[in-house]
């Protein structure tokens, strides 16, 4: 009885550190100057915290142990068949962190009370966000926060998908407060509802349906109420209605761009079908892929939406396209087994934390939720907290040891990218606000975080170019060109060489940009009057 007392005691204890990751990581890394490194202090010390409370050697009981390794392994087993060793550093050790911090969390007895509370701080972070958002949409609070996604509103999460998402994920949590009449929690759906409308995310409205279509046929087979079913048929014809108005738009704005990113990553897959092209260098492989894509002259329709993107828009289609058909099938077993071991049918936490993760899944067909730390940290809290552990597991001294290593280099990489950010966020303000020489000094520091450095290199050319110092321009394009490469690259050594007066040179890349990007107005129309000049000069 009194081990059990205790046990209980820690277990009170586990859930300070569980709610106030939970809450800070709900909001974006897009804060001001001064309170982005506050934030990035406050994460590592809630990030400590919860090793202290639960021991370095806990989570090596959970189920996501083995498929969490695997998946480095799969990762980095694509980098390696095509030497891109300069990858292996900085983008495998997210999802394995997170997979681990929700092993951490799989030992944690969730009864009621602690189901409650951190219940209650996903409704809580929905309800800030939310009002957040729309008080920047109105202009009430623009002072409050730099905006730095595009388009409105406003919002902590920095972009409207990003709240979109945040949303879908949160939504279920007020279910049970709303069947029981709470007015607080039917004013926080009436906010979240508000916010998804004036983000104006189109993948939220099929997000928003799975949410709904999940907890009414629940409820509706526990129950055998009737109400349940008319309003689920409800929310379908009324959403159906409303996205069928759409169906114009969505097809224009949002659905043709990323058809012909689906298409280029698609390819990407099709030449690596088993291992990908390697974790992280979707970004870097696209533009190439995207050039032979547009070298078939059947492909034109889609010039005017060509772009650089950094993801695939679809997190099924990236995860192929980089780890192969091997990693989509452990990202399916990582599912698999937490809807298998979820921790019982609990109306108030586990069956939302079910809906909200089936909302997730469909929305991650048009966009990419899991990677956003700041959506994909609060999945994996929930679904930690929801998993059942491996029962009467006794770790080795030599598994700890492991585990302590794995875990604390997964750290060591968060943080360091996390340090790269703040300084190169640092450089490129200072860099539009043509301080050339801070821009320098904080580009220099954050090279001293980065493990992939390509996108600093490419500032500091840019830099160089400001200063007209050509050569160093072209000696940072040329080091930004290893791990960074897209139509701007291309576009920016056009300048430089045309500044030197190399037209051949500046020909040369520029035509490569407009191959790899038809839709960039801007190199379309410096080689046009390239063209102009040389024949003038003949």
């Amino acid at each position: 009885m009194t081990a059990m007392m205790v046990k209980n005691s820690r277990t009170e204890k586990y859930f300070v550190p569980v709610l106030l990751f939970l809450v800070c990581t709900a909001f974006s890394p897009y804060f001001t100057d001064a309170f982005y490194g506050i934030k990035t202090v406050i994460s590592a010390v809630l990030l400590a915290g919860l090793i202290y409370f639960y021991g370095i050697g806990r989570f090596i009981s959970s189920r996501f142990r083995i498929p969490a390794i695997l998946l480095a392994v799969s990762g980095l087993a694509g980098l390696t068949a095509r030497g891109d060793y300069a990858f292996i550093g900085g983008n495998y050790a997210g999802m394995v962190m997170l997979l681990l911090i929700a092993g951490i969390l799989s030992g944690t007895e969730t009864g009621p009370e602690p189901a409650a509370r951190v219940r209650l701080s996903v409704v809580a972070a929905l309800f800030v966000i939310s009002v957040y958002s729309i008080f920047q949409y109105y202009g009430i609070a623009p002072e409050i926060e730099r905006f730095r996604g595009t388009p409105l509103p406003y919002s902590t999460l920095g972009h409207r998908n990003y709240v979109a998402d945040f949303a879908v994920l949160a939504v279920p949590f007020l279910f049970g407060g709303i069947r029981k009449k709470n007015p607080l929690y039917i004013l926080g759906l009436v906010l979240a509802v508000w916010t998804i409308l004036l983000a104006g995310s189109m993948r939220a409205y099929a997000g928003m349906l799975a949410v709904t279509g999940v907890y009414f046929i629940s409820m509706r087979i526990r129950s055998g109420r009737k109400r349940y079913t008319l309003l689920l048929g409800a929310a379908v014809l009324s959403t159906g209605l409303y996205v069928a108005g759409k169906i114009p738009v969505l097809y224009r704005v949002n659905l043709k761009p990323r058809l012909l990113i689906w298409k280029v990553a698609y390819g990407m897959f099709r030449d690596s079908p088993v291992m990908g092209q390697g974790t992280g260098t979707f970004e870097y492989r696209y533009p190439e892929y995207q050039y032979a894509f547009f070298r078939d002259p059947d492909n034109e329709k889609y010039a005017e939406y060509g772009s650089d993107p950094q993801r695939a828009n679809n997190e099924y289609l990236h995860v192929l396209s980089e780890q192969g058909v091997l990693g989509l099938a452990l990202y399916i077993w990582i599912f698999w087994l937490w809807f298998k071991y979820k921790k019982g049918k609990d109306e108030e936490f586990a069956l939302p934390a079910v809906c909200g993760i089936s909302g997730i899944l469909v929305t991650s067909f048009f966009g990419y939720p899991f990677h956003r730390p700041s959506i994909s940290a609060v999945i994996a809290v929930i679904m930690g907290l929801t998993m059942e552990p491996v029962r009467d597991f006794r770790p080795t001294r030599l598994s700890r040891l492991f585990d302590m290593v794995l875990f604390s280099l997964c750290l060591m990489i968060a943080l360091l990218r996390t340090g790269e950010q703040v300084y190169s966020e640092k450089a490129e303000k200072a860099f539009l606000e043509s301080d050339f020489a801070l821009a320098q000094k904080y580009s220099s520091s954050a090279l001293g975080f980065s493990v992939l450095p390509g996108k600093i290199y490419f500032l500091r050319g840019r830099i160089s170019y400001r200063q007209g110092d050509y050569d160093s321009a072209l000696e940072n394009y040329a080091l930004a060109s290893e791990t960074y490469r897209n139509s701007a690259l291309y576009y920016n050594r056009g300048l430089v060489y045309m500044r030197m007066k190399n037209l051949d040179m500046a020909e040369l890349n520029l035509v490569r940009a407009v191959s790899v990007n038809p839709g960039f107005r801007r190199a379309r129309r410096l080689l046009m009057e390239l063209y102009r000049f040389k024949k003038l000069e003949k």
